[in-house]
């Protein structure tokens, strides 16, 4: 079965792996569906037919700023920022409150709420959402050292401040310190 990795986040140095959450299909993929249904009017599970329709959801700031900044953490290349934790835990409680997600579906979103509210000591937060794909945080295989290269940090970018970009009006509460 497939799982969501989360990982500590050292920028512009490393990841460590943290927790693996069994069933991927519940982390990304089902706010992914709750959001398309809502927002989009789709179908349930009809969501990757979309393309562009649904990654641009986080820009609709019709949409709540607590549910587009989840959905931004669940890109490729998203990490929140230690100064974000508590902000990051309290947007995924309000989004679990006002999304309706089956019961019955996987839903990791609890535990990684219940991971920002610890604080943990790392500089940041991201995720592999899935291993059924190769984990985005790792560069690119080297052969002779037999082990992936640096994380490709030029492509990381911080889900609060990217947030900030799409709507000004958050800029001040964004603030990144590494």
């Amino acid at each position: 079965m497939s799982h969501t990795t989360i990982l500590a986040v050292y920028p512009g140095d490393r990841i460590e792996h943290l927790e693996e959450l069994r069933n991927s299909h519940g982390t990304a993929p089902v706010l992914w569906n709750v959001m398309c249904q809502r927002y989009l009017g789709t179908e349930p599970y009809r969501y990757l037919e979309l393309g562009d329709e649904l990654w641009d959801l986080y820009k609709k700031l019709t949409i709540p700023v607590a549910e587009r900044a989840v959905f931004v953490m669940t890109f490729d290349h998203a990490w929140v920022a230690k100064a974000n934790y508590a902000r990051a835990a309290a947007d995924i409680r309000a989004t679990l409150a006002s999304l309706p997600i089956d019961p019955r579906s996987a839903n990791h979103w609890p535990r990684i709420a219940a991971l920002f509210e610890s604080d943990p000591p790392h500089p940041g937060i991201a995720f592999h959402q899935t291993s059924v794909t190769e984990n985005p945080w790792e560069g690119p295989w080297d052969e002779a050292k037999e082990a992936h290269g640096p994380p490709p940090w030029d492509n990381a970018y911080e889900v609060y401040a990217t947030l900030a970009e799409v709507d000004p009006a958050l800029q001040a509460s964004t603030e990144v310190k590494p």
